[in-house]
């Protein structure tokens, strides 16, 4: 998180969410994160999640499952973010509904802020819908 937190301090731009991303890899490569010590409850599915470090609601280090079964509902997170997967195979780049391919997906990711506090948006393409919910 050090090294994140002196990457956020100069400015949050392409570059920075690049290094950002090479960090996180960094992390999923050294296999040190736990992948079976999750909080069960996100979006009201199946998918799982731990915050792994949090800056007092700011620049967050969260852990998430996605299991394979069934997706999330379309949502937004109020914040910038960078993932890499850690196990499982990359979903594909859509508007943000996630769901692991053919099994669970682990993912890290670093967001500007704790997205855990607040509400997000949910979205329902189907019926032009938008509520707000906390995200558990």
């Amino acid at each position: 998180m050090e090294r994140a937190r002196r990457v956020v301090a100069r400015g949050v731009d392409a570059s920075a969410r690049d290094e950002i991303g090479g960090l996180l890899r960094e992390l999923a490569r050294s296999r040190t994160i736990q992948l079976d010590r999750l909080a069960a409850g996100l979006h009201g599915t199946a998918t799982a999640q731990t915050i792994l470090a949090s800056d007092d609601g700011g620049l967050t280090l969260m852990l998430v499952r996605f299991p394979h079964e069934a997706a999330t509902p379309v949502h937004d997170h109020r914040s910038w973010g960078v993932a890499c997967v850690v196990e499982g195979v990359d979903p594909p780049d859509d508007i943000h509904s996630q769901q692991g391919v053919g099994a669970a997906a682990y993912e890290l990711v670093c967001f500007g802020r704790n997205p855990m506090n607040g509400t997000r948006q949910y979205f329902d393409p189907h019926n032009g819908t938008v509520t707000e919910r906390p995200p558990a």
